[in-house]
């Protein structure tokens, strides 16, 4: 499918905070509803998120988003290149874990429902998270002005704090402090590197594939095998990859890139053009 001409769609600043609020209290209630009264219940978790994910759809649509859900496979290969950044973080994370599990460290001690926990991993760190900060927060705040590069680095810096700082309530379920504040920090500087990625490609879905393996390699690799990484080495490395990240983010965003994606320089996926929009 061909993704017409980048115009912003103009949402008023008022409609944008209604929009936004909406999105967070919904997406939060649904998280209580399935963690608190159904702790070890995968299947009503995998339920209840899909609804979650379902009712982020819904508001998108409905606050006049819709073309910021499409997809062609030339527009998603060129999401997956320009992630390659984070992917190069999360592979080596995956390795990691996978040869210390093999070496016998702390493995293996897979969930009882490996699959539904990576479905509900999917559906929430894939899904719901690109589509409540990047689908609906990002886009509905560059959506209140003229598109520019500072409008697109302020809607990507908003969207990503808010994404940092929802991190923070893992601290109240058990997490230390430290590993917290990282997480936040981290969650931060990615959730630029995302919002980037999104704008110039326009396509969430390569943002979907590449957060939800990210988790797993980052996080969910530990509690699936069983091992545990070392948290002050983890942090350092954490906080400085933040740093660089914000670094590239910013560097995709660059003032050529914003005007040739404003311009309507796009891919046709039927003919397989890749243009200089989606070169770094």
């Amino acid at each position: 499918m061909k993704i017409g001409n980048e115009r912003n769609r103009k949402m008023s600043k008022k409609k944008c905070v209604i929009g936004i609020i909406l999105a967070m209290i919904f997406s939060f209630v649904i998280s209580m509803v399935a963690y608190m009264l159904f702790p070890e219940n995968t299947i009503a978790q995998v339920i209840l998120e899909a609804i979650d994910v379902a009712g982020l759809l819904g508001i998108i649509i409905a606050f006049g988003q819709k073309r910021e859900l499409g997809f062609s496979v030339g527009s998603f290969i060129e999401g997956i290149k320009l992630n390659a950044y984070v992917l190069a973080y999360a592979v080596p994370f995956f390795i990691y874990h996978l040869v210390d599990w093999l070496l016998g460290n702390g493995g293996p001690d897979f969930y009882a429902n490996t699959i539904g926990s990576a479905l509900v991993l999917f559906l929430t760190a894939g899904m719901r998270e690109e589509l409540l900060f990047r689908g609906i927060a990002f886009n509905f705040i560059k959506a209140t002005g003229e598109l520019s590069r500072p409008m697109v680095i302020k809607a990507s810096v908003i969207s990503a704090l808010l994404f940092g700082i929802l991190h923070f309530s893992n601290y109240f379920f058990g997490q230390d402090l430290l590993s917290t504040l990282c997480q936040v920090v981290y969650a931060s500087a990615i959730g630029i590197f995302f919002a980037a990625v999104y704008f110039r490609t326009k396509n969430i879905w390569a943002n979907i594939a590449v957060h939800f393996f990210f988790d797993f390699a980052h996080v969910n690799m530990e509690e699936v095998l069983g091992v545990k990484g070392n948290l002050v080495g983890e942090s350092m490395s954490t906080l400085i990859y933040s740093i660089v990240t914000i670094a590239v983010a910013f560097y995709l965003m660059r003032e050529k890139k914003i005007t040739a994606s404003a311009s309507g320089v796009r891919i046709n996926s039927n003919l397989n053009d890749r243009e200089d929009i989606f070169k770094w």
